[in-house]
């Protein structure tokens, strides 16, 4: 079934039938349902429980398929059991992360010793925060297995409800940023977080940027909701696309890759040049944890671990995932594109290289030519 999800079968269940049945025998199966209450006392109010496994909207196959995409990334597969099976994802009593030791884990890219970023980033994402009095920026670069590189991490100071502060967002959206191979990479796709006191001061930003991939964004708590939601239509005459994200999904994906220890999927690299101290205590600044709700019952609630902790880096890294699940890349496509230019690039070098030598050894022998010739008038003057 792993090589060929086309293939699943239901098996009966009954020990005396053991039928394999098909997608086609679903509808009769579905006809004879019935429902039963395993607690018939309950009166007033009643639940049931059924996956997708029983619905007429989806296919058995799809679901083996999403399963196999999911089983060995923990985020989705958190979402594929409560979305497709309805089963309860078990929580613990608190989800959080000690910054540690995460200044050992630093390593010297994007600084003043080494201006370079690794050859192993294949697309820069950036999301913004809006305060009051500034702008936090934060650019990220993707790898493939969505390995992860802190790339910059600025505030741009200003009042949003000014231009001055947008227009140098506008110069900081040119920048780009060099690989060790010489590939040049800039901003592929930026978010806007439209919370807080400036929503109108986003909104005219990003009217006039919609195409140029900046995207305004709307988070959404709640537990087993994606990341990437719907999207809605906002402004005066409802021209501005905002996407809404899960961010309780995306906080707890982070938080699960911070725990890998070695380079590859997933695994978070974090640059010396702006992740200190302060960086990792706002990274880290919430924790989740389990409260009850007079409505819901026990449930899971990401609080920061202190009133006076910035939670900016935290935030900006969920915009970024949201990021990259918007764009939804070819990672092994772009790898192979930007490995071809980087041999283009090698290539043009050598060649230059080439040719300067080759001018420097023509130097000498023209100097040694004009040389003689000139001994020898001298000899004939004599």
């Amino acid at each position: 079934i792993a090589e060929h999800p086309e293939s699943v079968v239901y098996i009966c269940e009954n020990e005396k039938c053991k039928a394999e049945l098909n997608e086609k025998d679903k509808f009769e199966m579905i006809s004879k349902l019935e429902w039963r209450a395993e607690k018939p006392e309950v009166k007033k109010f009643r639940g049931y429980w059924i996956s997708e496994l029983y619905s007429p909207f989806s296919t058995w196959e799809k679901i083996v398929r999403d399963h196999l995409v999911s089983k060995d990334d923990p985020e989705k597969y958190r979402v594929f059991k409560n979305t497709s099976l309805a089963e309860l994802w078990e929580e613990e009593e608190t989800v959080e992360v000690d910054e540690t030791g995460f200044l050992e884990r630093c390593e010297d890219y994007n600084s003043d010793s080494n201006p370079f970023i690794s050859n192993n980033v294949l697309i820069l994402t950036c999301a913004v925060d809006t305060q009051d009095d500034r702008l936090e920026v934060k650019v990220k670069g993707w790898g493939i297995g969505k390995e992860t590189w802190m790339i910059e991490y600025k505030k741009l100071y200003g009042d949003p409800d000014q231009n001055d502060v947008w227009d140098a967002l506008d110069e900081f959206r040119e920048k780009v940023w060099v690989r060790e191979d010489g590939i040049r990479l800039g901003i592929a796709i930026l978010l806007i977080d439209t919370g807080g006191h400036k929503t109108q001061s986003v909104y005219n930003y990003v009217a006039e940027r919609q195409t140029e991939m900046v995207i305004a964004i709307k988070g959404h708590g709640g537990f087993g909701k994606p990341i990437i939601l719907n999207s809605s239509r906002v402004g005066r005459d409802r021209r501005i696309v905002l996407q809404n994200i899960g961010v309780d999904t995306a906080k707890e994906a982070i938080y699960s890759r911070t725990a890998i220890k070695e380079s590859g999927p997933r695994y978070m690299h974090f640059t010396k040049r702006f992740c200190d101290n302060e960086y990792f205590k706002g990274l880290f600044s919430e924790r989740c944890v389990k409260e009850y709700n007079r409505k819901l019952g026990y449930t899971m609630v990401w609080k920061k671990k202190s009133a006076h902790i910035r939670n900016e880096p935290f935030d900006l890294e969920v915009y970024n995932m949201a990021a990259i699940e918007m764009l939804n890349p070819d990672f092994e496509g772009t790898k192979k594109r930007l490995d071809e230019e980087a041999k283009l690039i090698q290539q043009k070098k050598e060649e230059e290289l080439q040719t300067e030598e080759s001018t420097r050894s023509e130097r000498p022998k023209r100097r040694r030519t004009e040389s003689r010739r000139n001994r020898s008038i001298y000899e004939n003057y004599f």
